[in-house]
């Protein structure tokens, strides 16, 4: 065990780790903080119900998935929905020119 701890003082020693490690932190801190931070315009009281009425489906795993983000509305499930997004479009189109090359 005094392995490890020696091994984590040396961490801190090096000033260059040591900004790379707080630099994590730091990003880990925003992206808790903004996983709280509800987006604007959504009825807390609606959204608790409608959670209560999509409870073990499809869209409550997509939630667990994504750290409970979804629950809240949190402005940054916004960002991850729109990748989401993205990914969707960008299979669809590889797809379709499969089906075309294939044909």
């Amino acid at each position: 065990m005094e392995k490890f701890f020696n091994a984590v003082q040396n961490m801190f020693k090096v000033p260059e780790l040591r900004t790379r490690i707080f630099f994590t932190l730091g990003m880990l801190a925003v992206y808790r903080f903004g996983a709280h931070v509800t987006a604007p315009g959504i009825d807390k009281v609606r959204l608790e119900q409608v959670w209560g009425e999509v409870a073990g489906t499809l869209l409550g795993v997509l939630d667990l998935f994504s750290g409970g983000n979804f629950r809240t509305i949190s402005v940054f499930a916004l960002g991850e929905r729109v990748t989401m997004v993205r990914a969707g479009a960008v299979v669809a189109i590889f797809g379709g020119a499969a089906l075309i090359l294939a044909g």
